[in-house]
């Protein structure tokens, strides 16, 4: 359960006995479910983890994708596999800006969506480390001079950018392999270990994971 990010809404997720998922808002004073979000896919493989971003979004790990939701929406807003492996039921959350997701991979690694503001947050942080965080694909093209990352930057294409320009709130897709990063956990490549929780520091300059044998690991 969950609540928004002003404490004024309540949220639960998760998979019932019969193995269907779902996501629904609580209204507190009647103890009774205000809405019920659709989109899950029928028999879940196992119990779904979401989060909430900016009052107004809820992301759902499921059937290998993410999976969003407008919080005034019943409907599914939009979906997304992240260039790809994802497990079953990835687990994922949100920074505190809402402008970068962490999201666990099928192969014990994580991967961090930014919007174009979470990339410009990414750079001042810690240089060294973003560079090594670039994808093979930006860094064959900088060496023949070409940043996609700058180049991705002047296109509004992202939740930022649309939201200077049209009404608050309107969420835009991650389309470019730029946008996306990925690391990965050392000494974790033992199917068995998996990541059990994501968390994102208090001040957004890391990720915490906690894995099924009882290991805590921070990335800055």
């Amino acid at each position: 359960m969950l609540y928004s990010a002003d404490g004024n809404r309540l949220f639960s997720c998760g998979t019932g006995k019969d193995g269907d998922s779902f996501l629904v808002e609580w209204n507190e004073s009647e103890g009774a479910i205000k809405r019920t979000y659709s989109g899950f896919r029928k028999k879940s493989a196992g119990v779904v983890q979401f989060d909430t971003t900016q009052n107004h979004f809820l992301a759902v790990g499921e059937d290998q994708q993410i999976k969003f939701w407008n919080m005034d929406n019943n409907d599914i807003l939009t979906c997304m596999d992240a260039e790809g492996g994802l497990p079953s039921l990835p687990r994922l959350r949100f920074n505190k800006e809402g402008n970068l997701l962490a999201v666990t991979t099928a192969d014990n690694g994580i991967k961090i969506l930014a919007t174009t503001a979470g990339l410009r947050s990414l750079r001042v942080v810690e240089a060294p480390s973003f560079e090594a965080l670039r994808s093979p694909i930006e860094s064959a093209a900088i060496k023949n001079g070409v940043d996609p990352m700058a180049r991705n930057m002047e296109k509004p294409r992202t939740l930022d950018d649309v939201t200077d320009k049209t009404k608050p709130w309107q969420l835009a897709e991650i389309i470019d392999p730029a946008q996306c990063r990925q690391v990965t956990m050392p000494d974790s490549m033992d199917a068995v270990n998996k990541v059990a929780q994501l968390l994102y520091t208090n001040f957004d300059f890391g990720v915490l994971a906690l894995g099924s044998n009882g290991i805590q690991k921070l990335w800055k």
